[in-house]
């Protein structure tokens, strides 16, 4: 990837110096250059460019691993997985991912005994997602559990010294605070 960056940087110098030249030679050689290392370009990009769902399915073990460990059903659901991502964009997204898998299971979902006087099923579920906006890739991590306790994430927030008990936050800036 380095070494084709190089060329495309390379090959437009020649083409700002062609286009200065009156040398027919040069523009000609210029041009094909151009064309040889924009094809070169894609195709090293695409090569580096993989389905999701490589990284989808790591996350079903650790589900299924969670559910049993905390004693809850859990249903996991994952759309998306065809979308393709650069390697090294799956590499970092991994991490973020599974904490907010954890969190998820751990935080999001009640008990089945819960879910059941909540009256909804006794399997939570847990929807992991993945769609293209434009230019751009979204993921989505979603649960059908009772939904984020902000008193909870203000005290944790607090006990980890990214607020005072004197911030006044509105509710979505606390609850951005589980991503800090």
């Amino acid at each position: 990837m380095d070494r084709v960056g190089e060329l495309v940087i390379a090959q437009a110098r020649l083409t700002q110096i062609a286009a200065q030249s009156s040398d027919g030679n040069l523009k000609t050689v210029a041009e094909e250059l151009e064309r040889l290392s924009s094809g070169l370009r894609d195709t090293t990009m695409g090569i580096r460019m993989v389905p999701i769902g490589t990284l989808f399915s790591r996350f079903r073990r650790l589900v299924h691993d969670l559910s049993r460990e905390l004693g809850k059903d859990i249903e996991f659901i994952t759309t998306g997985e065809e979308t393709e991502l650069d390697k090294t964009m799956i590499e970092r997204l991994a991490d973020p991912l599974v904490h907010l898998i954890r969190n998820s299971v751990d935080h999001g979902l009640e008990s089945a005994e819960r879910r059941i006087k909540a009256g909804k099923p006794a399997a939570g579920s847990v929807k992991l997602s993945a769609v293209y906006a434009g230019a751009e890739v979204a993921i989505s991590v979603t649960d059908d559990g009772a939904g984020l306790d902000a008193d909870r994430i203000r005290k944790k927030a607090e006990e980890q010294g990214l607020i005072t008990p004197e911030t006044r936050l509105a509710e979505q800036e606390l609850y951005q605070l589980i991503f800090a």
